[in-house]
């Protein structure tokens, strides 16, 4: 996801910094956990690492495709709550 963000960066023609990096992570940790924060995986279930390692997969791809971050949040959610509702479909 980090070299995703880079290149998508890189073709804006703008740096890349150590809160941009922090930003996509909190971007992802929010998405999973509710909370928009530094997260401590330790502390996450085997469901919601799962979770948490797709969704950083797809927010990679949505970077590759130049969309911005709001756009990503709310494709992030989306993506999300199908992955659960799937998984609620196969209890």
């Amino acid at each position: 996801m980090m070299d995703a963000l880079v290149e998508f960066r890189e073709e804006q023609g703008k740096d890349t910094v150590l809160h941009h990096f922090t930003n996509e992570n909190r971007l992802c940790n929010g998405v999973v956990t509710g909370d928009f924060k530094k997260v401590d995986e330790k502390a996450l279930d085997n469901a919601q690492l799962a979770l948490l390692a797709k969704v950083r997969e797809r927010n990679a791809a949505l970077l590759v495709a130049g969309l911005d971050y709001e756009t990503r949040k709310a494709k992030l959610i989306a993506f999300a709550t199908r992955y659960r509702t799937r998984l609620i479909g196969q209890e």
